[in-house]
Formats: C-alpha cells, structure tokens, sequence
C-alpha cells in the first residue's frame, strides 16, 4: 500500500527530526568527553589556584556577554522564525551592534586604564580581554541561533566541536609546555574568540550577504522585542554562574577550583539537554506559539520525557562518575567527588528552567519570562547566600540543586496558566 502524499511528507519530516536529534546528541556527547578525557592531565599540570582563576575569568565573560549582547541573537531568531525574509537585514544589523559595541567598549576600557582604577579587583588589561572574547561572541551566537531554528545541525555541530575540543587540546598542550598556569586558558579562549569571529563574519557575508547597516526602524523593532527579554536572559546567565560569583566572595581561589572540576564532571548530564533543546524549541516555536487545541497536554508530556531520561541518567551516570574521579584527576582535588551528584540534578533542573523558559517567549509571555527569571535569581540568591557561608562548596551545589528546583516548579505552573488562557486577538 503506498503512502498519501501527506503521510510520506509527514515521514520524511520525523525522520529529519530524529536525525537532527541524534547529531546534537552524539555532538554533545564528543563535547563532553572532551574536557573529560583532558582533565587528568590538567589537573595535574595546574593547580585549584589556577582553575579557581580559569573560572573567575571564565564566569566574568559570560555575564559580560550576555550584558552586552541585549539578547540580539534571540531576537534574530524570533523575527527570522516569523519573517524568514528580513534575514539579511537581522544580521546586518548584528553586525552593527557588535561594532557599535566594540567603540563603546573600547572607549570604556581606556577610561579605566587612564583612571588606573580596578572593577571586581581586575585592571584595565583583564578587563579588555573579557570584554574581547564577550564581544566576539555575539556575531557567533547569532549564527549558530539561526542554524538552530532552521535545522541546519551539522554546520552547528562541526563548529561546536571544533571550537571546544580545540579550545581544550590548545590549553593542554600550552600547559604542559611553555605556560604551566591560569594563562594557558585564557590565552586559548581569546585565540578560539578570534577565529570564530572571523569565521562568523565570513559566513554571514559570504554566504548571505549581510554587512553592517543602518535601518532605525529595524533597530526600533528589534529594540522593542529586545527589552523585554534582555533582562531575563541576563538573570538566566548570572543564575547559571551565581553559584561560582558567590562563591568567590566566601571561599578560596582552591576551594572554587576544586568546585570548578566538579562542575565539569557533573556537566556530562547537560548533553542530554544540548541534545534535546533545539529540536525542543523548533517545536515550541511552530507549535506552542499557535496555542492549539491540547498544547498544554502535549508540553507536559514532553516535560515528562525529558525529566525521565535526565533523572535516570543521573542516577545511573552519578554514581559511576562519582567512583571515577578520585582515580581520573591528581589527589588534590579528589574533593570534588562529593558534589558531582547534587551539581548533576542541580543541571537537569536549570536545564528544565531554560526549556520552560523558551515556552514563554514562544506565547509572547516575555514580561512573565523575565519576572521568572528574576524570580528563581531572588531564589537561589538567598539559597546560596546562607549555604555557603555555613557548608562552602558543597552548600554551594546543594542549595542550587535546591533553588533550581522550586523555581522550575513555579515555572511550570506560571506557563500552564498562561496555555489554559485563549490568546488575544
């Protein structure tokens, strides 16, 4: 019996998404083995001084980034998803942003060098390399969205692997010969934050013609969709990091380095939400945003599944990880044992938060996005600040655990008052 021309299309579009499934998550698995398979040799080259340096450095960039980005790369990928043929002006647009954003920068950095002030304890020289490498992102980030929302996984995925393994091979192999401290790490990420951007660039002009433009009504536009999201991806950035900021004005540089080779170790969890993500907010954005007949059932479901396999995975790869470490890394950070577990479920939780939290912006709930947001931040702030104080690292990865958890609860109700609502005209 042959198949209706419907049905066949129908086919054919599950076994797209089922590919594309399985290439983020065979990309987030080599991505995890990376770090993982590099780490013995690391932790036995540097010391918990130098990762507690590695991640100040790397936690500052972060937030900087997403500071500084005012959440351009969703907005591309919002207005794409409804307007595919405004593309060449969305990344024209990044581009004069990013431009925009480095002469600010720059002009910010020289004020602090003439001034011979300091932010956070860090000069002027630090300062522009963070700024450097959070800049440099934005031009990247808005391509791999754009890759995301149209499926396009294997160009994603190359580039993921590239970059990382890369990122973790370089500082290797720069610790174990000419810089044998913190400095390894930084001068990779700022080398790997170049050719990416320069790779992005490219690609954008290459490929799609974009140059930097100037159109006030698409900045006006972008702006408009921008501010109401900008400040809850900031929180979700500083709530990523928050564990790591507190801890920084509580414990030791060696205490944060120590938690830091736990969180890479527990991360291996967070393959299943780099997996399951895109496909994830492919289907929010054609389905949830319609509000059809039933999509509250059909999210739950989906939360169901996906909670299922992150909470069996920990429970079958926690234990495992948690026997492994002790006899994978140099002595000294054997500690980090104890808290692989708790930062594991603490992941599947945030990964669950941000899930939830594309279903938000999906049903244009982005005043409701962000006061979640700011929410679970005002949560797990409190959480922190009286754990860490009292437990140190290990009330650092169990008060996350607990924080994300109420938070993803409140998250979850919040949308599914907002599904059994109909939609305005």
């Amino acid at each position: 019996m042959e198949l209706g021309p419907i049905s066949a299309t129908l086919m054919e579009h599950r076994a797209v998404k089922n590919k594309n499934a399985l290439i983020y998550l065979v990309t987030a698995g080599l991505n995890s083995a990376v770090p993982f398979f590099t780490l013995p040799f690391l932790t036995r080259a540097l010391s918990p001084q130098d990762f507690g340096i590695i991640a100040s450095f790397v936690t500052l960039t972060m937030v900087a980034a997403t500071l500084l980005r005012f959440e351009v790369n969703t907005v591309v990928k919002k207005v794409f998803s409804q307007t595919p043929e405004l593309l060449l002006g969305l990344f024209g647009a990044t581009l004069t942003f990013s431009l925009a954003l480095a002469f600010f920068s720059g002009i910010f950095i020289l004020g602090l060098w003439f001034s011979s002030g300091t932010i956070a304890g860090l000069g002027a020289g630090l300062w522009a390399l963070i700024l450097f490498v959070a800049l440099a992102r934005t031009p990247t980030l808005t391509l791999h969205n754009y890759w995301h929302v149209t499926r396009k996984v294997v160009p994603y995925a190359l580039w993921s692997l590239l970059a990382l393994g890369g990122t973790h091979f370089l500082t290797l192999t720069l610790a174990l010969t000419v810089l044998p401290d913190w400095r390894a790490r930084i001068f990779v990420d700022i080398l790997v934050a170049l050719i990416s951007l320069c790779v992005a660039v490219f690609i954008m002009h290459r490929k799609h013609g974009a140059a930097p433009i100037w159109n006030t009504q698409l900045f006006a536009n972008m702006g408009l969709i921008a501010a109401p999201i900008w400040p809850g991806a900031l929180v979700i950035t500083l709530l990523f990091s928050l564990d790591r900021i507190v801890l920084l004005s509580f414990v030791s540089m060696k205490d944060l380095g120590i938690y830091s080779v736990a969180v890479q170790f527990a991360a291996v969890i967070t393959l299943l939400f780099t997996a399951l993500t895109p496909p994830f907010e492919a289907w929010a954005y054609s389905t949830i945003s319609r509000q059809k007949s039933g999509v509250r059932r059909l999210l739950f479901e989906r939360v169901l599944l996906i909670s299922g396999l992150s909470f069996g995975a920990v429970l079958i790869l926690g234990p495992l990880v948690t026997w492994l470490l002790p006899l994978w890394v140099a002595p000294q950070f054997e500690q980090a044992g104890a808290l692989v577990i708790p930062l594991m479920f603490a992941f599947c939780m945030f990964g669950l938060f941000r899930m939830l939290n594309i279903c938000l912006i999906c049903i244009d709930s982005l005043k409701a996005s962000s006061a979640m947001s700011v929410t679970a931040f005002a949560i797990n702030t409190g959480i922190l600040l009286f754990a860490v104080p009292e437990y140190g690292i290990a009330g650092a990865a169990y008060g996350l655990l607990i924080g994300f958890g109420v938070a993803t609860l409140l998250q979850l109700v919040v949308i599914s008052l907002n599904l059994s609502e109909p939609r305005s005209a």
